[in-house]
């Protein structure tokens, strides 16, 4: 599974949570989380754990300003996150990590109370500046292109080879 981060810049009316967020730094975490073939679902200061698909209105509401309203969401959110979890039997049995593309304020929270659910986390984009997350998630998601695309051509010359093989073979 994978949680991207929100972001400030936002569109002026409602909209999916896929679509709602519109600075770059979401548009990368999001293509590279769609491009990965995983679940994946937006965390917001306002609204926590957020599938892609719901729709939301714009607002303004960062995360909680205290310790204990800041452990509350991260808790609450990894509640979410662990139940949407267990519906991904294939990413349970292969043991697969969640992986926040979220800035530290968001991530670091929620990967202590995942921890405390017995969930891995990974944070790669942990310690990095703006300009580096763009550059990295933009790595991330032309190697998952270029993987899927890959495959598609491999897919594509296999079907092509096999394709007129299965029907002479069945008119034989």
């Amino acid at each position: 599974m994978i949680i991207v981060g929100c972001g400030k810049s936002k569109l002026a009316r409602s909209a999916p949570a896929r679509e709602l967020y519109t600075g770059s730094l979401f548009r990368l975490a999001r293509r590279y989380a769609e491009l990965s073939g995983q679940d994946w679902v937006v965390l917001s200061g306002g609204h926590g754990v957020i599938a892609p698909d719901v729709i939301i209105a714009p607002y303004d509401q960062g995360l909680p300003e205290t310790a204990a309203g800041l452990q509350r969401w991260a808790a609450t959110a990894a509640l979410v996150i662990e139940q949407r979890r267990g519906t991904d039997r294939v990413g349970l049995l292969l043991g697969q990590s969640v992986e926040i593309l979220a800035g530290a304020s968001y991530a670091q929270p929620l990967a202590r109370e995942l921890e405390k659910l017995d969930i891995e986390s990974t944070q790669p984009l942990a310690g990095l500046g703006t300009g580096r997350r763009l550059q990295r998630l933009r790595q991330m998601a032309e190697v998952l292109q270029a993987l899927r695309d890959s495959r598609w051509e491999k897919g594509k010359k296999r079907d092509d080879r096999c394709g007129d093989d299965s029907v002479h073979s069945r008119r034989g």
